[in-house]
């Protein structure tokens, strides 16, 4: 093979060395070759990248289903409540069978009577209780169990109470005689003291209760013994503070103020509706939800590349910037080095070099060129090969 080294030149070179070197040459052009193709991986990496970000915002719209099934199971919840008050109220409905003209025989559901059971008689104004076999009554009208060996609906007379105490009372000057009323106390201030009265006796009447305040005060809720005179137990009635929890249900006619707290028992939807959003790389809001319905929306991903379309060619490959959410932020396109080619991009058949040099060119020491020849190097222009370097022409 001849090689020729151009005007200036030492002449031809013919020996094995030279050859050599042109196929060194020959071989670096082949690793340009392969750093192209390790671009075009890089480039299908980033095309991976891209495709987990999408992959993402499915993800994130998955999460606002996943809420709007939790606002479901609360509603689930809230129908449980009611259930379970219900069936506090049939409970109580077993065990106070309300008003009624004589002694029942079975609850209102219409089975057996419960030790405990409770109804008012209607026709004796009687509060009455069931022993487990026989209703008897809580109240003064149903008379005391006995007395003075007299058993029954007892009623007392003068001569039960003579009897009783031994003597007539109407003739004793130790008591006190009705038709006096108390004017027969042998010292009115001393007894008004002795019962802590103190002036109250004295006050006019109108600074105290009416005798139908009275009446009220005698069934209120804390006075006497609850046990014995058939007033409501403590858990039976609502305090107007403190802590307190009350069996059964009650009804409020007026506005209830202040916090509640658990599950309506008669909700079936919220009061007022909202609307879960999200916002960020994904931009979502449901339409107004109340509990009644299933809402959907569209979840829309935020632009962070406005720069769109198709990248790279055969002298080029893209370049792509991802940010540490996998998102694609910017694109561009680099030239691949490694020369010019006749061919499709892939094979690249055919390395070209211009035949006539129209530029000034150094060959740098320690490097080598290959060129096609034949070459020539246009007027007013040169080549210079520094020491240790070569130029080949082919």
């Amino acid at each position: 093979m001849t090689i020729y080294r151009g005007p200036g030149g030492t002449g031809e070179a013919r020996t094995d060395t030279d050859v050599t070197e042109v196929r060194i040459i020959a071989d670096e052009a082949e690793g340009y070759k392969d750093q192209a193709a390790a671009s075009a991986s890089a480039a299908a990496s980033s095309a991976s990248a891209a495709a987990t970000a999408e992959t993402n915002a499915e993800t994130a719209e998955a999460n606002a289903e996943t809420a709007e099934a939790n606002a479901e199971a609360a509603q689930a919840a809230a129908e449980a409540a009611q259930a379970a008050a219900e069936a506090v109220y049939d409970d109580f409905d077993d065990r106070y069978l309300g008003a009624k003209s004589s002694n029942p025989t079975v609850d209102n559901d219409g089975d057996a009577l419960t030790a405990g059971a409770l109804y008012f008689n209607t026709t004796d104004s009687d509060m009455r209780v069931y022993t487990g076999s026989a209703w008897t009554g809580l109240s003064a009208s149903s008379g005391v169990a006995s007395f003075n060996t007299r058993t029954g609906a007892v009623t007392l007379t003068d001569t039960d109470v003579n009897t009783a105490l031994g003597y007539t009372a109407a003739n004793n000057s130790s008591v006190l005689l009705k038709a006096n009323n108390l004017s027969d106390l042998t010292s009115a201030s001393t007894a008004r003291t002795n019962l802590g009265l103190g002036t109250a006796a004295t006050t006019a009447s109108t600074a105290y209760a009416t005798a139908a305040q009275g009446t009220n005060a005698d069934t209120a809720y804390g006075w006497g013994n609850h046990a014995s005179a058939g007033y409501a137990a403590d858990n039976a009635v609502v305090k107007l503070t403190g802590d307190q929890t009350v069996a059964g249900t009650k009804t409020f006619s007026s506005t209830i103020t202040g916090s509640v707290a658990g599950n309506a028992g008669t909700a079936t939807a919220l009061a007022t509706g909202r609307t879960i959003s999200a916002t960020g790389d994904v931009a979502y809001t449901s339409a107004s939800f109340d509990g009644t319905s299933n809402v959907t929306g569209t979840a829309t991903l935020a632009t962070v590349n406005s720069n769109v379309g198709s990248f790279g060619s055969s002298s080029s490959i893209p370049v792509v910037t991802v940010n540490a959410k996998g998102l694609v932020t910017a694109v561009s396109t680099a030239t691949v080095a490694g020369g010019q080619y006749f061919g499709s991009a892939s094979i690249k058949a055919i390395a070209y070099n211009a035949q006539t040099i129209g530029e000034n060119v150094t060959i740098t020491t320690g490097n080598n060129g290959l060129s096609a020849g034949p070459i020539a190097i246009s007027n007013g222009f040169t080549v210079t090969v520094e020491s240790g370097a070569n130029w080949t022409i082919v």
